[in-house]
C-alpha cells in the first residue's frame, strides 16, 4: 500500500488511482456510502479505533483534534460549559448537554453534506481545482 502525506494532498499530488479504499467488515466500501463518510468523519474527530478497524483512509486523514486550532476549541468550549456550571452551581444541565449534542449533529450533518458538494463538483469537473 502507497504512504500518502498531507503534502500530496495540499499540492495535488494525489492520485487517486493508488487509493483503492478501504474494505470494512470484509466488505469494499462505496465512497459515497454513508458508512464511508461516517468512517472518514471519526477518523477526523479522533474517534475510530484504527487498531482495531485499520483502514487505508486512516494515512490520508488527520485526527484535527490533535494539537492544533481545533483542539483549543474544543478546549475552549468545553471550559466554559464547566464555568456555566459553576455560575449555576449544578453539575450539569440538560439544556446546555442539549444544545451541546445538537451542535454536535449540525457540525457532521455539515461534514457529510460537506464531502457530498466535494463529490458533486469532482464529477462534475473531473478534477479538484
Amino acid at each position: 500500500m502507497k504512504e500518502f502525506t498531507m503534502s500530496d494532498l495540499n499540492t495535488n499530488n494525489l492520485n487517486t488511482k493508488d487509493f483503492n479504499g478501504s474494505e470494512f467488515d470484509g466488505r469494499k466500501l462505496s465512497k459515497n456510502s454513508q458508512e464511508f463518510k461516517t468512517m472518514i468523519y471519526n477518523l477526523m474527530n479522533g474517534l475510530w479505533e484504527d487498531e482495531l478497524y485499520p483502514v487505508e483512509e486512516s494515512k490520508l486523514v488527520r485526527n484535527e483534534f490533535l494539537g492544533g486550532e481545533m483542539s483549543q476549541w474544543s478546549e475552549d468550549l468545553y471550559e466554559a460549559k464547566d464555568r456555566i456550571y459553576d455560575k449555576l452551581g449544578v453539575n450539569d444541565d440538560p439544556d446546555i448537554e442539549k444544545m451541546l449534542d445538537r451542535f454536535e449533529k449540525i457540525t457532521e450533518q455539515l461534514c457529510y453534506k460537506m464531502y457530498d458538494y466535494g463529490a458533486l463538483f469532482m464529477d462534475k469537473t473531473g478534477t479538484t481545482n
